[in-house]
């Protein structure tokens, strides 16, 4: 199997990125949010390996008063990470047909 015909879409290869994207992008935000008690610190992109979408995130210190840090967000982050995950997706499925081609 060619390169090529290992990129193209199928449902499979759908249905894996489609989980994969929202495990590792989504997920990870409200878990981090969950841990962190609403103080985002660190955790405060969304997007895996590239965080394409950065929270204002607020500080109140009693020397400086509040401090916001702006939003961010990049297209070409997102697609990337997009791209990212599709080609693991297809990746992962072409590993299970090779296991289940495998004889016993």
């Amino acid at each position: 199997m060619n390169i090529k015909q290992s990129l193209k879409p199928n449902w499979k290869k759908i249905i894996v990125f489609g989980i994969l994207f929202v495990i590792f992008d989504l997920l990870i935000l409200f878990w981090a949010l969950s841990i962190t008690g609403g103080d985002f610190g660190y955790f405060n992109k969304i997007g895996l390996p590239l965080g394409f979408y950065r929270i204002p995130v607020c500080s109140n210190t009693p020397q400086q008063g509040v401090i916001c840090g702006g939003g961010f967000f990049s297209l070409v982050y997102l697609i990337i990470d997009i791209l990212f995950w599709y080609v693991m997706s297809c990746f992962i499925v072409w590993i299970c047909n090779k296991l289940k081609k495998k004889p016993s």
